[in-house]
């Protein structure tokens, strides 16, 4: 593989337990797989307010996208990606939601916790496969967009995550195991 897609959005960061919290749900007591999307998750877990799809996006800031902490993973993820392909060679690829906080916060959080040199390496859309090629591998959480990079020729790494059919599997161990297998 030539270039590395790396997801944003709760694979970089914890975005998913972040933003439930940042609206006053109580994910505390959620077990077990979360089978899921977000708006559905925030009205399972909020003791009284009801979100709307179309308002749920809009009551995140730009600071709250700038400072999502960091997942658990993400400097050992990163220092393999660099390790496998190099830093010229890592893009990140995310979503955005139709608000310009979203972008402006994500930019601002890439350009605090990614070097300089990457501040141009990304790529913002939701049709992610259309990256995919024999020499592309893409990381996600997103059961989905690994499916469809795979589909279109693609490399894909799936994040174990609370949401998606790798829930059960430890996740350091699932991303070492990936890498020691390409690294010489």
């Amino acid at each position: 593989m030539k270039t590395i897609f790396l997801d944003l959005d709760d694979v970089c960061n914890q975005f998913m337990p972040t933003a439930l919290k940042y609206l006053g749900c109580n994910i505390d007591n959620l077990t077990g797989r979360w089978r899921m999307d977000i708006v559905t998750m925030a009205n399972l877990s909020h003791p009284t307010k009801t979100f709307s799809r179309f308002g749920f996006w809009n009551l995140f800031n730009r600071e709250f996208w700038a400072t999502i902490p960091v997942s658990e993973e993400f400097a050992d993820l990163f220092d393999y990606c660099v390790d496998l392909v190099g830093l010229d060679n890592i893009c990140i690829l995310s979503r955005t939601v139709e608000t310009g906080s979203c972008f402006l916060g994500k930019l601002d959080w890439i350009r605090e916790h990614f070097p300089k040199q990457m501040y141009q390496q990304y790529l913002f859309g939701t049709s992610k496969y259309f990256c995919a090629n024999a020499d592309t591998l893409l990381i996600d959480d997103d059961d989905s967009n690994i499916r469809m990079f795979r589909k279109h020729g693609g490399q894909g790494l799936l994040i174990p995550r609370l949401w998606n059919n790798l829930y059960y599997v430890d996740t350091t161990t699932h991303i070492s195991t990936f890498f020691n297998k390409r690294l010489p």
